[in-house]
């Protein structure tokens, strides 16, 4: 059996540290171009700036170094000092040389004399003064340095511009040309319009003229910020603030170096520079006692009553009182790791993994209970009037110098408990590996194997902590952490917690605490209920190894043992507000192995990010990757990202810690990438820094290639058409001036036959000796000749000159016909004299009706002429009431005559057709009782 439960808890051993204080090394291993640094700053932007020996300038965002190297050869890589000015621009120092950085090229400007420079300082509005050793420098509008007529005595060790100058020397600090102390003075800062002066008599901050003194040890370098300042002796470094002074040193683990200076960022994070990089101390709220305190080295088990922590180990028991330390290990001790302590009846008692042990503050002592002699005690809790024992054979009661077996008598499930719990309402939790929970309470002893609706008779849970008889917080290694009730069961899920493993669980002050591998998280308690869904991690410094029994609350301290040591985390300064991490976007390029730089499509470079300005991408260049910083010395690596590119989406991308990314064949358009940055667990703040690009359109859809081609192919069409336009006119005109010369051609041939058949009937009246009715005849003749030679070369004549046409030719046929027919002519009101008709066009039906209708008749007959508009159409009648057509077919022909006038009538018809198109009609009506013909002539009404 104890081999079994020995299993549960082997620790592997982990480094011994020695130290108080977490102290991180950044040097060459972490990538830094050289590690002999002379100066260090923070710009506005958050970035931080080193003054380097061999590496020059170079940029640390908290992840990555680059170096930026002066163009010109003679200025060596080799810097001594550093600013910003108040434009955001970077000075450096390299021998006689200063170097401004505008972020894009280096600016050169040099001491007369060769004098070399020791301390560089940036007034407002970017008013530089250098000093040498011993003679200070202003940088004029000229751009040229001058000396300066100061009065001060010994070497300067420092300068700063504060309205007006400030000195350092080895004979005390000047403000001015006035003295303010006499005391060597090795190094200065500003903050808040404060100056802080470190020397041979410590530290001392002036407002004004007026001194106050921080500390009175020797030091060589001083920073401040907020309400810290920090300052640095040959051995130590000591950090006052309002909750006092801390003075590290070699004993609290800071490592034994020559630094050169110290720097205090904005996030509170003290930074110290030397020839081996960087030291960096980014939190004085957590303290660590090890096996150089003669603490541990592994705890197992911690334990405060608010006066006193205990810390159990494979040695036994140490006490912890703040600088206190007291070791009872070498005290008769032989009892194996130490799993559990308590304190009950003015003894400390301590669960071991042979069995129970009490401490009088003398000697230890084991507990002869032959029931759990020898046997694993895993957890201990006491009351106000019992002592309550976990083993490995069930739960156990001392009270009374009696022990009682309470998984016996209460007949309750055998099973090792590994942790015991008090609620609030003093009810108590044991947890088993097997068989769920046993409560104690009112209600008396309960076997509880499903809670709120989850079966609780498994090893799913690791720890677990009580509130009251009906609520419990249960942490798992792999499901995240459970909050149960009798009726409900919420679960904060382990990717909530970044699928760290729960360890051990304490409650105190509305807020829940987990020790877990991943660091220490919380959870709190608002209005009476703890907000289970929002959980905040605060450490990430103490991680492997804790058991449910090493972790409790000491007053305003949380204590946790681990396999490290005795950790004592100050709550007050871990809570304490930390400046957001500003954002930048330190890195844009092609993705997918491309190396070529991205300049060509760009119209410059973003000054000190580095990153193309007004990107402007080909299409075939559409896959992208952007590296982001959140710049802060504080727990970088506890920032997460969260990224989204407006265009393509307005959901976000959740990225955890992961800096970079990567977008792949990305459509033509406008873009603008937006990322932020947050603590993890904490809100994300409006905090957004945004970068716009362009992938281009292929050249065949971009606007001007668009509108180039829409205008060739409109030029070409419009040539095209023009040139088709021009064609058919050519040919329109040319079926025209055909259909003309038709049209006057038939009008020609109608005139010979109309005149053949004029001198036939003159003929006729000279053969009858008719001399009288041959003169009238040829008179009328003359008249229509006339008439018909004034309209023969027009394509349309008035209706009134058509009317006046038919008139004399009908007086002539009367005249031949000797009164066989009468007539009558009837033109619609409606017509003016604008309204015009081919000429001749109804002619040949009239001299139709006479020959053929009218003449064979025996009867005097009658012939109607009618024109009529009707709307856009003129409607010419020819009715007559002859013999008709069907009579006139059945007559004999004369074989020596051919009518022309019918044929020539039907071509002029089929030409004006053509020419009106279609809107030419005729109708030939043969008439009944009584018979006859009538012909209707549909032409549009032409205006002339």
């Amino acid at each position: 059996m104890r081999r079994i439960f020995a299993i549960l808890f082997i620790a592997i051993a982990a480094p011994v540290f020695g130290q108080q204080y977490s102290f991180q090394k950044i040097g060459l291993e972490q990538g830094m171009p050289s590690s002999r640094i002379n100066a260090m700053i923070q710009d506005s932007r958050g970035f931080f700036w080193l003054a380097t020996e061999g590496a020059g300038l170079v940029r640390y965002d908290g992840f990555e170094f680059k170096t930026f190297t002066p163009e010109n050869t003679k200025v060596r890589p080799l810097l001594t000092a550093l600013c910003e000015d108040s434009k955001g621009n970077i000075w450096a120092a390299s021998d006689n040389t200063l170097l401004k950085y505008d972020g894009l090229t280096f600016s050169y400007f040099y001491l007369p004399n060769n004098d070399r420079i020791q301390k560089i300082g940036c007034g407002h509005n970017a008013h530089m003064v250098v000093a040498s050793k011993t003679a200070v420098y202003s940088l004029g509008t000229s751009d040229t340095l001058s000396q300066l007529q100061s009065n001060f005595e010994g070497e300067i060790n420092d300068l700063l511009y504060l309205d007006e100058l400030w000195l350092a020397t080895d004979s005390g600090i000047y403000k001015g040309n006035k003295k303010l102390s006499s005391e060597p003075v090795y190094d200065l800062d500003i903050h808040n319009n404060r100056v802080f002066a470190a020397g041979e008599n410590g530290v001392a901050e002036f407002t004004g003229e007026e001194l106050r003194q921080i500390n009175s040890k020797e030091s060589k370098g001083v920073s401040a910020r907020g309400s810290k300042v920090v300052s640095l002796t040959n051995s130590q470094i000591i950090i006052y603030s309002k909750e006092g002074f801390l003075e590290l040193d070699r004993s609290n683990g800071l490592e034994e170096v020559r630094y050169k200076g110290c720097y205090l960022s904005n996030s509170g994070v003290v930074w110290l520079y030397s020839n081996q990089g960087l030291t960096k101390l980014e939190n004085t709220s957590l303290r660590l006692y090890n096996e150089k305190e003669k603490v541990g080295p592994e705890i197992f088990s911690v334990w405060s009553d608010g006066q006193q922590v205990l810390a159990g180990s494979g040695r036994g028991i140490t006490s912890v009182n703040g600088e206190d330390v007291d070791n009872f290990q070498s005290i008769n001790y032989n009892y194996g790791v130490v799993l559990a302590i308590d304190r009950f009846e003015g003894l400390t008692w301590l669960g071991t993994e042979r069995g129970l042990v009490r401490f009088d503050g003398k000697q230890f002592e084991e507990a002869t209970f032959s029931e759990i002699e020898g046997g694993y005690i895993f957890a201990l809790k006491a009351t106000k009037d019992a002592l309550w024992i976990g083993t490995g054979m069930g739960i156990f009661k001392y009270s009374k110098g009696r022990l009682e077996n309470i998984s016996a008598s209460k007949n309750l499930p055998f099973s090792a408990v590994y942790a015991i719990s008090e609620g609030e309402d003093g009810s108590l939790w044991f947890a088993t590996y097997t068989e769920g929970f046993m409560r104690f309470s009112d209600k008396g002893w309960e076997n509880v194997r499903e809670l709120g609706g989850m079966k609780l008779d498994s090893l799913r849970f690791n720890t677990f902590t009580a509130v009251t008889a009906n609520e419990i917080w249960a942490g798992t290694l792999s499901e995240g952490l459970y909050h149960l009730t009798e009726e409900s069961t919420e679960n904060i899920s382990p990717a909530a917690l970044n699928f760290a493993e729960i360890k051990a669980l304490e409650i105190g002050d509305n807020t829940l605490w987990m020790t877990t591998n991943k660091g220490l998280f919380k959870t709190l308690k608002t209005d009476g209920l703890y907000k289970v869904k929002e959980v905040t991690q605060v450490s990430r410094l103490i991680r492997e190894g804790f058991s449910p029994q090493a972790l409790t609350l000491h007053n305003d301290q949380l204590v946790a043992g681990s396999p490290e040591g005795l950790f004592v985390i100050d709550l007050n300064l871990l809570q304490q507000y930390v400046e957001p991490p500003q954002l930048a976007i330190t890195d844009v390029e092609l993705s997918f192995g491309e190396v070529q730089g991205l300049e060509d499509y760009a119209e410059g470079i973003f000054p000190f990010y580095g990153t193309p300005k007004e990107l402007r991408l080909p299409p075939d260049l559409n896959f992208l990757s952007f590296t982001m910083a959140g710049l802060t010395g504080y727990q970088p690596e506890n920032l997460i990202y969260r990224y989204r590119v407006k265009g393509l989406g307005d959901n976000w991308t959740q990225a955890g810690a992961r800096r970079e990314a990567i977008f792949s064949n990305i459509k033509p358009g406008n873009y603008t990438f937006e990322a932020q940055v947050t603590r993890e667990g904490e809100k994300w703040q409006n905090n957004s820094v945004t970068y716009h690009f362009v992938i281009l359109n292929p050249v065949y859809k971009r606007w001007w290639f668009i509108l180039l081609v829409l205008a060739l192919v409109g030029t070409l069409t419009y040539l095209y058409v023009s040139d088709r336009i021009k064609r058919a006119n050519q040919q329109l005109r040319l079926e025209n001036s055909l259909l003309d010369m038709e049209r006057k051609a038939l009008r020609l041939q109608m005139n010979p036959h109309f005149i053949f058949n004029a001198l036939d009937s003159i003929s006729s009246f000279i053969f009858k000796n008719d001399p009288k009715q041959a003169v009238r005849y040829l008179n009328n003749f003359a008249k229509l000749m006339r008439l018909t030679l004034e309209s023969s070369m027009e394509h349309v004549h008035p209706v009134e000159t058509e009317v006046s046409v038919l008139k004399n030719y009908l007086e002539l046929e009367k005249l031949r016909f000797q009164g066989k027919f009468e007539y009558e002519i009837e033109v619609d009101d409606e017509i003016d004299y604008d309204v015009g008709i081919p000429p001749m066009l109804i002619q040949p039906h009239v001299e139709n009706a006479i020959l053929h209708g009218i003449k064979p008749k025996e009867e005097k007959s009658f012939l109607s002429i009618r024109f009529i508009l009707d709307e856009e159409l003129l409607i010419c009648e020819v009715e007559d009431n002859g013999i008709g057509r069907k009579a006139a077919k059945a007559m004999p022909k004369r074989q020596d005559h051919r009518s022309m006038a019918t044929q020539i009538n039907r071509d002029r018809i089929r030409l004006l057709r053509l020419s009106k198109n279609e809107e030419v009609d005729i109708q030939i009506i043969d008439l009944e009782n009584p018979t006859g013909t009538k012909v209707i002539i549909k032409l549009p009404a032409e205006s002339i």
